[in-house]
Order: C-alpha cells, then structure tokens, then sequence
C-alpha cells in the first residue's frame, strides 16, 4: 500500500493495527437504547468527566477511566473486580472499559449511591406525571370534551384527542391521572423504579 494512503506513518502501522483490534474486541458486546440511555443518566449524576468519561465512538458507551483511585470511591469497590469480568485495554495511560463492563461500573456506581439515584426516579416520575396532566387538560384543536369547566380551564370528566394513527383517551384530567393509549399508560422514555440493568 503507498504510503500516502496509510493512515499513520509506516513506523507506527504495528501499533495503529494493534489498536484497532482492542477497539473492535471490546466493540463486540453493545448495550441497547435503553441501557445506553440509563447509563448515560448516571454519569451525569454520579461520575464526573475527570475522572472517567462515556465514549461514543469509535465504540458507543465505552468508559474512558481517568483515575482509577476515585473511580474506586465512587463505587465504592475497586475497580479490578470489574476488569476481572469484562473487556478491557490500556491506551495512552488510561483504561478503556467495554459497553459491558461500563454497565457492570454503572450498576456498581447505583448500589453505591442509592438514595440519590433513587431520588433522580421520583424526579423524573414527577415531572412525566406532570407533562402528562398538562397534555390531558390541553385537548389539541378540534377535539371536544365533556364535563363542566373549572375556573383554572381545566375540564373533569374525558378528553379525547386524536391524530394520525392515533386514538388516546386521556382519563381524568383534573385529578391528573396518567393518559392512557387504548387502555394502556403511555411510555416514559426514563428511568424508573422497575428499570432491570
């Protein structure tokens, strides 16, 4: 191949190839959305970027470990025990951890801070509830309701609200019940009590 084509010099292609193996052996085991999503959750609230850091490419939800030593303290282990179960390299003096060993780091980061992670859920449930009673109590143009109208515009009784391929029934809107979709609650794309890792 000539060398103009080559993406580091001759000198370094051994150590380039050796490090795209690592990359694509640790790129064997990734996580779904919802894991990703999860994952990405308790960075924000428990592991700070300097001292370890999601990465995103060239493999997605892979950890950059910065310090091992407060990586320990936050998890309240040491971190070889998660090395010892899942794939791993040293780059540039830093550790990169597979998708499937950053999930190991955050469900050991969880049980290690549960009580705010628990807090982050009943956040989240509330605001969900919230957004859901406000979509209730606001039918989009077109739609009737039935019931008398309070005076904070607020209607008793069921909105019905409908669009394209759909056909949502959102039950008791002043009392802030949930909407529901053919019977059934309506996702909440974020973390909750029951969320499996």
């Amino acid at each position: 191949m000539p060398g103009a084509r080559l993406r580091v010099p001759w000198t370094e292609v051994g150590a380039f190839d050796a490090l795209m193996s690592n990359w694509q052996r640790i790129g064997d085991s990734s996580l779904n959305d919802i894991e990703e999503a999860c994952v990405e959750e308790i960075f924000l609230l428990l592991i700070a970027p300097d001292v370890a850091e999601l990465l995103w490419s060239p493999v997605s939800c892979a950890t950059d470990i910065h310090d091992r030593s407060r990586l320990g303290e936050i998890i309240s282990g040491p971190i070889d025990d998660i090395l010892a179960t899942a794939e791993w390299f040293d780059h540039d003096g830093r550790t990169i951890l597979s998708p499937a060993g950053t999930l190991y780091l955050v469900e050991a980061a969880c049980r290690a801070h549960a009580t705010q992670v628990l807090d982050l859920v009943i956040e989240q449930e509330a605001e969900s509830r919230h957004s859901a009673s406000s979509a209730a109590r606001t039918p989009p143009v077109g739609a009737g309701t039935t019931g008398p109208r309070h005076r904070n515009g607020s209607t008793t009784g069921t909105a019905a609200m409908s669009g394209p391929g759909t056909n949502c029934y959102a039950s008791g809107a002043a009392t802030g019940q949930s909407p529901t979709m053919n019977g059934s609650s309506l996702p909440r794309p974020r973390l909750t009590a029951s969320t499996s890792w």
